[in-house]
C-alpha cells in the first residue's frame, strides 16, 4: 500500500482524475453520502473523463433536495452525466419519486457500460457486483479527516475483505485513504 497526502478538494479531484483517466474498466467510488464536496469532485472527474456518475437513490435524493438552493453549485439529478442506480428490491415512496426525476440504470446497464461510468457504492451496497461482473475495476474509497478518524479501522478491514472476494490484484491508498482494487 502507498499513501498520498492531499490537502484540498482540488488536489483530491486532480488525483481522482489521474486514476480514472488510467482506468479502462468500472470505477467504484465510496465516500460519505452527505459529503457534497466529494460528490461534486467525483461528478467533475466523471465529466472530465467522458464518463457518467451513477449515484445511489439516497444521493439522488440529496442532490434533488439541495438542488432547490440555487446558491449551491451541485449537479442536478436530471443532468445528462448523472444516472440513478436502481436496485432490484422493494421501493419506498420517496425512492419511486426520485427515480422519476432522473435517468435510472440497473446492474445490466452497468455491465454493458463499465468503462463509461463511475459508480457510487459503499461497501454495504456491493452485493450488486456479482451481477455486474466487472472485467476490470478500480475502487476508490475516500474519507474526510473526521470520517477517517471514526471509520478507518472498520473500512480498512472491509476493503481487505472486498479485495480478497474480488481476487484483487492491487490495493493502494490515495488522498485521505483512497483504495483501488483491480480484478483480473
Amino acid at each position: 500500500m502507498t499513501g498520498v497526502e492531499v490537502c484540498s478538494e482540488r488536489e483530491v479531484m486532480r488525483e481522482l482524475s489521474d486514476i480514472v483517466q488510467h482506468t479502462t474498466g468500472l470505477v467504484l467510488a465510496d465516500f460519505a453520502s452527505a459529503d457534497v464536496d466529494r460528490l461534486r469532485s467525483f461528478y467533475q472527474t466523471a465529466v472530465n473523463n467522458c464518463r457518467r456518475l451513477v449515484v445511489t437513490l439516497k444521493q439522488a435524493y440529496l442532490l434533488h433536495r439541495l438542488g432547490e438552493d440555487l446558491r449551491l453549485d451541485i449537479p442536478r439529478i436530471d443532468d445528462e452525466n448523472i444516472r440513478i442506480y436502481e436496485k432490484p428490491e422493494k421501493r419506498y415512496y420517496w425512492e419511486q419519486e426520485i427515480m422519476r426525476l432522473g435517468e435510472t440504470v440497473d446492474s445490466r446497464n452497468i455491465t454493458e457500460e463499465q468503462s463509461d461510468v463511475i459508480m457510487v457504492s459503499s461497501f454495504y451496497e456491493l452485493g450488486e457486483l456479482a451481477e455486474i461482473k466487472p472485467s476490470l475495476m478500480k475502487q476508490l474509497h475516500t474519507l474526510s479527516v473526521r470520517a477517517l478518524q471514526r471509520r478507518d479501522g472498520d473500512r480498512l478491514r472491509k476493503a481487505h475483505k472486498l479485495a480478497e472476494t474480488l481476487r484483487s490484484a492491487a490495493i493502494s491508498r490515495t488522498c485521505l485513504r483512497a483504495h483501488h482494487a483491480a480484478t483480473p
